[in-house]
């Protein structure tokens, strides 16, 4: 059993069926030198063709590490780029920190001095209250002793009244 290709597989090729070897050496020379130049022009085409696609390969290979070359640097100056965002980002967090345990520090402080004037204002207010009370007591005192003082003139009057009643008898 002989092998052979399919002749469907490659169409292009289009060479004459062989014919078997029985036939004599004259008629089976012109068409192996025919076969034999449709094939030596066949690994011409490929070789042509193989030519072409290392070319374009090359090209390709050549694009593909300029673009990786072009994709490193990019990568690079994003690293670098992501790398400053971090720090600047760590240097604002950091300053925020900072702000805030002064502002908490300024508040803590506040509320002790709100704390005192309270203090102040209360016992202030304290001494106002204690002051209001013995004022109302020295106005009812005062007004206890006016009557008193009242309730004497109008007897030293009397008295007076009564003198000079005596006196004109």
């Amino acid at each position: 059993m002989s092998r052979e290709l399919n002749p469907d597989l490659f169409p292009e090729l289009n060479r004459p069926v062989l014919k078997p070897e029985r036939e004599t050496d004259t008629t089976v020379a012109p068409v192996r030198s025919e076969e034999w130049r449709l094939l030596v022009a066949q690994v011409d085409q490929i070789k042509r063709k193989f030519k072409e696609q290392e070319a374009k390969l090359e090209m390709l290979n050549s694009r593909v590490t300029e673009v990786v070359g072009a994709s490193k640097v990019k990568f690079e100056r994003l690293a670098g780029v992501s790398q400053r965002l971090d720090e600047m980002v760590r240097s604002g967090l950091q300053d925020l920190a900072t702000k805030q345990s002064q502002m908490m520090g300024r508040l803590n402080e506040r509320k002790v001095g709100d704390a005192k004037i309270q203090e102040l204002v209360d016992r202030h207010n304290q001494l106002v209250q204690t002051f209001e009370a013995r004022l109302v007591q020295m106005q009812k005192l005062i007004s206890e002793q006016e009557m008193q003082l009242m309730t004497s003139r109008a007897e030293l009057k009397e008295a007076q009244r009564e003198i000079a009643r005596l006196k004109r008898l």
